[in-house]
């Protein structure tokens, strides 16, 4: 089971207000033994926040270079489900993408609204 980062920020706040809690009841050393453990942990989280980030950013650059391309390819028109599965994306992937890039500017404004309306349902009933 993977925490998010939050998550075990939360723990460690935790354990330092338990060690402060609990400093009468230990010896000095006990105490900043634990108190260095902390800081390492806090480090060692910060450290792989921040890998976890440089390894992400160009996996979305490429995500959205590629919706990009096939926008510029078949134009801004069309089903929102039918752009997600060729690109391979989920829905709401695809439409976080496209956000991110009208907001970059990279597609006219309001253009994410074209691929979240859904066409009528024109079938009929018969009675």
């Amino acid at each position: 089971m993977v925490l998010p980062l939050e998550g075990l920020w939360f723990a460690i706040l935790i354990l330092f207000l338990a060690v402060f809690c609990t400093a009468p009841l230990m010896s000095a050393r006990v105490f900043l033994v634990l108190i260095l453990v902390i800081i390492v942990v806090g480090l060692a989280l910060t450290i792989v926040s921040m890998v976890f980030k440089r390894r992400r950013a160009p996996q979305d650059a490429s995500d959205k270079a590629m919706l990009l391309e096939y926008l510029k390819t078949h134009g801004l028109g069309g089903n929102l489900l039918q752009l997600a599965e060729s690109l391979g994306f989920s829905e709401d992937r695809t439409l976080k993408l496209l956000l991110l890039l009208e907001e970059e500017g990279a597609i006219p404004p309001g253009s994410s609204k074209v691929f979240t309306a859904r066409p009528p349902n024109t079938a009929r009933v018969q009675p």
